[in-house]
């Protein structure tokens, strides 16, 4: 009976004990100061456009582009011509970018 008292006492108090400390623990007041900045600049476009493979009789009547637009103006004089072109596109910003699709 004396050995379960002290047994009983002793879980008590290792209870006890963990409860302090939770509770002195979710007690103590945390304050975070801070700023924070950023100085980056987005600015990806169209750079360069060339001819890559041309088949047939086809040929270029007019290409032009913007930052973010290209156009082409081609002739095609028979079935089967066609024109490749390699439409070149650089990060000119400092944020990295990748490029998902084209329209």
């Amino acid at each position: 009976m004396k050995n379960r008292k002290k047994v009983v006492i002793g879980i008590l108090c290792v209870f006890i004990i963990i409860m302090a400390i939770g509770y002195a623990l979710l007690a103590q007041e945390l304050t975070i100061n801070g700023n924070a900045s950023i100085d980056s600049k987005w600015d990806i476009q169209i750079t360069n456009i060339t001819e890559k493979s041309i088949t047939g009789s086809a040929f270029t009547e007019d290409k032009s582009y913007t930052a973010t637009t290209a156009n082409f103006s081609v002739g095609f004089v028979h079935t089967g011509d066609s024109i490749t072109y390699e439409i070149e596109i650089t990060n000119l910003g400092t944020l990295g970018a990748v490029v998902d699709n084209i329209n």
